[in-house]
């Protein structure tokens, strides 16, 4: 009964600008970090210059301005504006790669001389690991000879699949053997769809959601990876 979309976000509304500035108040420190830049209006309810916010993407505000291909709902693109919008009093404004910084100054009012680049990290359980990738195709019906494509993929329009499966229809002319591995969200219907018209359907091994120990041996089975996000 509760587990609706609306009813999800209205929760969110109210943790976001209710529950989150109430707790804030309550606390001194002499750093704050707010780790997502979807929260950054928490700034409201902090002292500026002893904050810090990490900025991920700006894929809402790309999509409302027609630079990539992805619908999202007016509601959605004004109050990300909003929150983007607060970015600018924090202090510094981290961020995880030189491409995100070039579209934070050139569609935000950030100064650039308080964004800070800061790449992700890699756990150490990401690591070449001997004798994983037998195993790990076996378990999924994959001759060791195969040409093997994988994909990470969450259940978002911005990991522009119907690209990558254009780009499989291609390359089985040249490789007939290749397939794709697919870890984490199904297809969207039009994507399956899309697949079923490539005839690239039977290509895709879907593999589900899996915990980092296998991903890190499916990262080793692999002959590479792709990353067709735009």
């Amino acid at each position: 009964m509760f587990d609706h979309p609306q009813t999800r976000r209205l929760d969110s509304a109210w943790f976001r600008y209710v529950s989150y500035p109430q707790l804030l108040r309550r606390y001194r420190a002499d750093v704050f970090h707010i780790l997502d830049h979807g929260y950054a209006q928490l700034i409201r309810d902090l002292n500026p210059q002893r904050t810090v916010v990490t900025c991920h993407d700006l894929i809402p505000l790309l999509a409302a301005e027609g630079v990539i291909p992805i619908r999202v709902p007016a509601t959605v693109a004004r109050t990300f504006r909003m929150r983007l919008g607060y970015l600018a009093r924090a202090r510094r404004v981290i961020i995880g790669s030189h491409a995100t910084r070039v579209t934070l100054e050139r569609y935000t009012r950030v100064p650039g001389d308080r964004i800070v680049v800061v790449p992700y990290g890699v756990g150490e359980l990401f690591r070449p690991v001997r004798g994983a990738r037998a195993p790990r195709r076996q378990s999924a019906g994959i001759r060791d000879d195969a040409h093997v494509i994988l994909q990470v993929a969450t259940a978002a329009r911005f990991k522009n699949t119907p690209v990558l499966l254009r780009a499989l229809a291609l390359l089985r002319r040249r490789l007939p053997d290749v397939l794709l591995v697919r870890i984490g969200a199904p297809l969207f219907p039009d994507e399956a769809k899309l697949a079923s018209h490539l005839s690239v359907s039977a290509l895709i091994r879907y593999v589900g959601t899996v915990d980092d120990r296998v991903l890190v041996e499916w990262y080793n089975a692999a002959d590479v990876l792709v990353f067709p996000s735009v």
